[in-house]
């Protein structure tokens, strides 16, 4: 069962029935929904004379094509069912909800990591990350918590980790954001632990790096 927040997210999410090319006979759901989210993202402008329609049109795949190249994906109008292109424009829609839903919950310092007390998803945002093979690496870990608002024992276990990896590839945005839901469930709560570890700074903008952190708004 979703969560609030992971139904309104899911509302706005991609869900491909059949691929989406010049040469393939399409979904008119899927092409509605693609333009929707592409314009989301500022690659499509919705025609105000007929407004988003189920034809496909040259705008929505140079929009493709657009956003393809700024994500460093392969330039060719096509996206798949769970391909390239659908997974990196969910996780566009998942980092971009709106400001309503986060609270502003503090930043992290290099060589060390920020808890976080939660009811739900956390986001994390790099500011002027620099351009090595991993960017600003970071990771993240999740604890439950009890009744009384304390990590429940179980989790302060040394062995007992329900970390993400970090988030690899090639940064070169001077912000970047992802969205962590809860790994499991927990009724009381969660601490989400982002942890800054040592590491080697370079780049070209403006700043020191920094990762700034937000929970979930309370309801």
């Amino acid at each position: 069962m979703l969560t609030p927040f992971a139904e309104r997210r899911a509302g706005a999410m991609l869900n491909l029935k059949s691929p989406i090319g010049t040469n393939y006979r399409v979904d008119p759901n899927d092409l509605m929904d693609t333009k929707r989210v592409l314009n989301r993202l500022g690659y499509y402008d919705v025609p105000p004379e007929r407004g988003i329609d189920d034809w496909t049109d040259d705008a929505m795949f140079d929009g493709i094509k657009r956003f393809q190249k700024d994500n460093g994906l392969k330039v060719d109008g096509f996206m798949r069912p769970e391909g390239p292109a659908e997974r990196t424009m969910n996780a566009q829609v998942a980092a971009a909800q709106d400001g309503d839903d986060w609270e502003y919950a503090g930043d992290v310092d290099k060589n060390n990591s920020r808890d976080v007390i939660t009811n739900g998803p956390a986001k994390v945002e790099i500011h002027n990350p620099g351009p090595s093979w991993n960017g600003l690496e970071y990771k993240v870990d999740w604890y439950g918590l009890d009744k009384d608002g304390k990590v429940i024992p179980e989790y302060r276990r040394p062995d007992h980790d329900q970390r993400n990896p970090s988030q690899g590839g090639i940064i070169l945005k001077p912000r970047t954001e992802k969205v962590f839901e809860p790994p499991f469930e927990n009724p009381n709560g969660y601490s989400f632990r982002v942890t800054y570890p040592p590491q080697g700074e370079y780049s070209p903008f403006e700043g020191s790096p920094h990762i700034k952190v937000y929970r979930t708004k309370k309801r």
